[in-house]
This record gives structure tokens, C-alpha cells and sequence, in this order.
């Protein structure tokens, strides 16, 4: 019997050691001060991130959040009743890899009827970065530059088209223009140096923007700069300026103040027709500025078809440039298809410069020195490495079938989570120790032994929750409470069955032993009946029942093991060594 005792101790003292093991990180984490949180953030990431995923997760309802409500934006096509389904089931899925790979703990990511979806991220902190990786397209296409003289073609032909007039023979350049040679290979190139392998895109920046304007590639300039001819001959030319990236090759910038005035022009009927169905302008992203401290757009003219998309894309991470430590990179690892297509396109384009455009956005236009293979390339120019850690989560969790509006838009500020927090745990706090004290005028030393197995009970539900990575909410307060009212209800049939047979003139510790086999059955029935209830919530209910059902599932679990095994355990342990011939029950 000794024996048996010892084991039963050495069961409890485990599950007391590992509550404490799995409760600490929580204990911990909500017990330091936001400044402490803040340094521990900047001078140790790795620690602070295992620290937080090891601590209970607080819902949206305690620690603030976002809650989106998103909807298909048809503006620009229109989908029958059967592909606006599988837009939204297709974009459901791509949304939850999206917020998986993010880092948000517990979102809720879900389908309200076939036209919308629910998106709550808990503790979110950047809100306007969550809303553009939930709303990104992340269209990746790869599309060569239309660079030379059929480049300058082109825009003699736009602004003929804008000034009205007609030119012959459009696709040749007047007598005496060419494109400038230079022996600068410059901004952007495909580096392959490492091996054939390895295909880098890179974007180099230069200290000024080109004094060359654009009518001296033209050839229709006199001395002096490109304004000497009148804007209403060079609509669009005029506007322009460039940048010397090739020997036949040059950037188009447009200053930022005149971004919006070029877009109109391009956007004009008689300019698309001049361009031709089979060519595009695409903007580069974030301005460029040189040192006179004037910012410039780039400007490119690429192929419509593109030769490549996201599409064959196997997988892509974010990390930094070997060479230059501090430049954030995204690197590419291609399927075995998209590594043969990108082999054949860079084999057929050497010489060229291919624009790796994400979402109509020419992040950069590196020239094809040699044909690469292997099916690994690698894209720079990023601002920082979180906007190349969320082009790394997009790419490699596909595109949007169709762009998502935002129709609905709610933010829980932290204020509101901490008072939920606080009144919550006021509330726990105020209902055990109710109950304990009721339970301890009631039962009188026999309810003490009761609330020691209530403490415990509380004790390991917190680290379960902490294990399983769970997340706490003010419903799944609601589960811990009700949880202590049900370890109480299964002491009370122990208590009371104990009470029937020291009644019936038994000993002390045969009353225990018969109280606490007979009342087993009848504690079991109910408690599995609950947790019949909880499995039904949890499959069939929303964020806030399921975490209900988690806490509820996890206490019912707890109440049977303290009520029965640990109490028992304190009383046997009480009677063997004591041998008491009454009990205070």
C-alpha cells in the first residue's frame, strides 16, 4: 500500500513540476514591464520570440487586434456565380498561409456565406503591413525590356500621337539618331559569376540622375538641354530624362512631381495605340533620389507576353546579400519546369534586360550576361527586410485569384484588452475564493483538502493552455470558471457518498475508499456528458465558442484528475499514517 502511495505522490509531484515548466514563459512574459518587453525585443529576437510562443495566447477580445471583413473587387472583371466561389475558396486558403507564415497567434481566417471573408489577427502591431499582405495580388511575371531603337521608336511614336501629327516610317529613327554607346554596364545586371547555377538580380544606384535628356536620344536636340523644344512637339519626351544602364540601354525617369501627368499621357487612347497591344509601361516602386536631392520615377516599356510567372516558383525566403550584409534579398528556388523555361528564356535574351515584375511594379531590370541554370535566382532592391520577408510570404503562398476589397475594418485597441483582462481575472479571482470559502464552512477540514485540489486544478488548465499553444479569451474565462464549479460539484457526490457510509458506522478509511469508488461512475457520467457538449462546440462553433470548448475540454480533464486522484491521494495518504477515527467532513 506504501508502494502504491509513493507512485501516486511521484504522479502528482510530475504533473506539479510540469505545470510549473509550462506555466513559467506566461508567468514570466506577462509579469514584465513594457519597457523590459521592448529591450528584450531589440537585444535579444530569438529569446523574445520563444518566450511569446511558449506563453498563453490572449485573443482578440483581451490584447487588441484587427478585425478585417473582405470581399471579392470585381471592378475591373466580372465572374459568374461559379468562379466567385472558387475565388473566394482559392483566396480563403491563400489568405491563411499568408497570416500562418506572418506570425500571428490564433488568427481567425474564415468564409461568411460565398462572397466574404472574416480576418481577426490578435496583437497585431503593424496594422497597415497585416492589411496589404492580406490584400496583395503578388503577381509575379517576368517580361524582357524593350531597350534601343525600338524603344526611342516608341516614343517618337507616342508623341506624335499626343501632339497630333503623323510620322512615316515610325519604326525607323530619323538620320543621325542612335543610342549613345557607353562603356558602363551599370545599374542593374544578372550576375552569374557564382556559376551557372545561380541567377542574381541586383539593383545598383547612382549618384545623379543622367544630364543626357531624352531628345539627344531622339536626335532631336540642338545645344542645350532637352526643354529647347517646344512640349506640345514632345508631349511625352520632354518629360523625360535618362539614365545610362548598357551600351543600348537606358532607364526612363520622370521627376515625382510629374509622375501623375505621364501616367495621363500614357494612359491616352492614341498613346496605347501608338505603344501597340504588344508592349506595356510598368512603373518602378519607391522613388530613386540623387544627390541634387530631386526624386525620380523609373519608367520602363516591356513586352506584353510575359515569359515567365510566379507560377513556377517552388519556393522563396527572405534573408541578406553575402556581399552586402545590411541589402535584404528575397531568394527564388524554381520548379523543375520553371527552371528549364528560365534556362531557355535567359539562353535566348543574353545580352537583354529582363523585368522581374511583382504586381505591375518592375522591381528591378538586371541584363542577362549568360544563359542560367539550375533554377535558383535571387531579387534585391527591398527597403527593408520586412518588405522582403512579406514578398518572400506572398510568393510563396501564391496569388489572389482576384484583387479583395476591405468592406469592413475594426480595431480593438490595447486599453479595451486590458480591461477585459482585468475584469476577467478580477471576476476569476472573486468566484474561487467564494467558492473555497463556501466549500471550507460546508465541509469544514475536508473542504480544505477540496481546495487544494481546486488550486491544482486551476494551476495545470493555465499550463495546459501554455502547452497546447491554446489561446485564452473572455469566453474561455467563462470555460475556466465553470470548470472550478465542476471539480466542486464532483468533491461534493465524494463528500456527501463519504458521509452515507461513516453514517452506516464505518471506519474512516473504508468510508473513504467506498465513497470515492461509488461516486466514480456517477462524477464520469457527467463529465464525459460535458465534454460530449465541448467537442460539439468546438467542431461547429466560431473563434470565441471554440476557445469556450478548448478551455472547458481542458478543465473537465483537469477536475476529473484532482477531484478523484488528487484528493484521494491527500485523504489515503492522511489515513494510512494517522488512522483517524473520525473525520472532519
Amino acid at each position: 500500500m506504501r508502494h502504491d502511495l509513493r507512485i501516486r505522490w511521484a504522479i502528482v509531484a510530475i504533473s506539479l513540476v510540469a505545470a510549473a515548466w509550462y506555466l513559467w514563459p506566461t508567468v514570466r512574459l506577462y509579469s514584465m514591464s513594457p519597457q523590459a518587453r521592448q529591450a528584450l525585443e531589440r537585444e535579444d529576437p530569438a529569446a523574445w520570440d520563444g518566450l511569446k510562443s511558449r506563453a498563453i495566447q490572449l485573443g482578440l477580445d483581451l490584447q487588441g487586434g484587427m478585425h478585417l471583413v473582405l470581399e471579392l473587387d470585381e471592378s475591373g472583371q466580372s465572374l459568374a456565380e461559379e468562379e466567385r466561389r472558387d475565388a473566394i475558396d482559392r483566396a480563403l486558403e491563400i489568405i491563411r498561409n499568408r497570416v500562418d507564415q506572418f506570425g500571428v497567434s490564433e488568427p481567425l481566417i474564415q468564409k461568411v456565406g460565398d462572397e466574404r471573408i472574416i480576418v481577426e489577427l490578435p496583437g497585431i502591431q503593424d496594422q497597415e503591413r497585416a492589411k496589404e499582405l492580406v490584400q496583395r495580388t503578388a503577381f509575379l511575371e517576368f517580361q524582357m525590356v524593350v531597350d534601343g531603337r525600338e524603344l526611342t521608336d516608341r516614343l517618337r511614336a507616342v508623341d506624335a500621337a499626343l501632339a497630333g501629327r503623323s510620322i512615316s516610317g515610325a519604326d525607323s529613327p530619323p538620320d543621325g539618331a542612335e543610342v549613345a554607346p557607353s562603356d558602363t554596364t551599370g545599374a542593374d545586371s544578372l550576375d552569374a559569376s557564382a556559376g551557372p547555377a545561380t541567377g542574381t538580380l541586383s539593383a545598383a544606384g547612382q549618384d545623379t540622375a543622367g544630364s543626357t535628356s531624352l531628345g539627344e536620344f531622339l536626335g532631336q536636340t540642338e545645344e542645350g538641354p532637352a526643354t529647347a523644344l517646344l512640349d506640345s512637339e514632345r508631349p511625352l519626351s520632354s518629360l523625360l530624362q535618362t539614365e545610362q544602364v548598357g551600351a543600348e540601354a537606358f532607364d526612363l525617369l520622370v521627376d515625382e512631381t510629374e509622375v501623375e501627368r505621364v501616367r495621363a499621357m500614357l494612359a491616352d487612347p492614341a498613346a496605347v495605340q501608338a505603344v501597340g497591344a504588344a508592349h506595356e509601361w510598368h512603373w518602378s516602386g519607391d522613388p530613386t533620389t540623387f544627390a541634387d536631392g530631386r526624386s525620380y520615377r523609373r519608367l520602363y516599356l516591356v513586352e506584353g507576353e510575359a515569359e515567365m510567372t510566379g507560377e513556377t516558383i517552388a519556393t522563396a525566403a527572405a534573408g541578406f546579400d553575402p556581399q552586402q550584409m545590411n541589402q535584404p534579398i528575397v531568394t527564388l528556388r524554381l520548379t523543375d519546369e520553371g527552371a528549364r523555361r528560365f534556362a531557355d528564356v535567359t539562353g535566348r535574351h543574353v545580352g537583354q534586360r529582363m523585368a522581374i515584375v511583382l504586381d505591375e511594379v518592375v522591381r528591378m531590370a538586371p541584363n542577362i550576361r549568360q544563359r542560367i541554370t539550375g533554377g535558383n535566382a535571387q531579387i534585391e532592391g527591398f527597403d527593408s527586410v520586412e518588405e522582403a520577408r512579406d514578398i518572400a510570404i506572398v510568393l510563396r503562398a501564391g496569388a489572389l485569384p482576384a484583387p479583395l476589397e476591405i468592406i469592413e475594418e475594426r480595431t480593438v485597441g490595447p486599453s479595451l484588452g486590458a480591461d477585459s483582462i482585468a475584469s476577467g481575472w478580477r471576476s476569476g479571482w472573486i468566484g474561487l475564493l467564494a467558492v473555497g470559502l463556501l466549500i471550507i464552512l460546508y465541509y469544514r477540514l475536508s473542504g480544505v483538502v477540496a481546495n487544494v485540489g481546486l488550486a491544482l486544478n486551476f494551476i495545470l488548465i493555465l499550463a495546459a493552455l501554455g502547452a497546447f499553444g491554446a489561446t485564452l479569451t473572455l469566453p474561455g474565462i467563462a470555460g475556466l470558471l465553470l470548470t472550478v464549479g465542476m471539480s466542486v460539484d464532483a468533491n461534493v457526490l465524494v463528500f456527501e457518498r463519504v458521509r452515507e457510509e461513516l453514517a452506516l458506522g464505518k471506519s474512516v478509511r473504508a468510508a473513504i475508499d467506498v465513497g470515492y469508488d461509488r461516486a466514480l461512475v456517477t462524477i464520469l457520467d457527467s463529465q464525459i456528458t460535458t465534454l460530449i457538449a465541448a467537442a460539439v462546440l468546438f467542431q461547429f462553433g466560431t473563434g470565441p465558442v471554440k476557445g469556450f470548448a478548448v478551455v472547458l475540454t481542458i478543465g473537465i480533464i483537469s477536475s476529473i484528475f484532482t477531484a478523484v486522484f488528487v484528493t484521494r491521494t491527500i485523504f489515503e495518504t492522511w489515513s494510512r499514517y494517522r488512522s483517524p477515527s473520525t473525520l472532519s467532513i
